[in-house]
């Protein structure tokens, strides 16, 4: 988890009452962002994000898209970083069920592949 992961937790629970996150599970990291990854647990990433006081709710899920997650939960408001934008994946979902999607803009320069990759290259590279 990074500031900018925070910058979208708190923008998204300023657009409703309760905020459930859905969190990949780790076989779903995997296959997406390749071997090696995730770096901490689905269990310990949910743990930590349970303890943020804006998030109300954490739901794990396995699968590669969010659509089922979405489907089961209705949502008013998704909330997504800039890099999905407001046409993402799961845009028709969320506005077939009567939701609109916000859209959070990034921290330029930060993201956790390049935190990996500034801690790989070690100290001094990037100062």
């Amino acid at each position: 988890m990074h500031a900018g992961h925070l910058r979208i937790i708190s923008e998204a629970k300023k657009q409703g009452d309760v905020l459930i996150l859905g969190l990949n599970s780790d076989a779903s990291v995997r296959r997406y962002k390749g071997a090696g990854r995730p770096v901490i647990s689905e269990q310990q990433r949910a743990a930590m994000l349970i303890a943020l006081r804006d998030i109300d709710f954490v739901h794990i899920f396995d699968e590669d898209v969010p659509m089922p997650f979405l489907e089961q939960i209705g949502p008013d408001v998704h909330v997504n970083g800039s890099d999905y934008g407001s046409e993402c994946i799961e845009a028709e979902t969320v506005k077939s069920l009567g939701g609109r999607i916000h859209i959070v803009e990034k921290i330029p320069g930060l993201s956790t592949s390049q935190i990996l990759s500034s801690i790989q290259e070690g100290p001094g590279e990037h100062e």
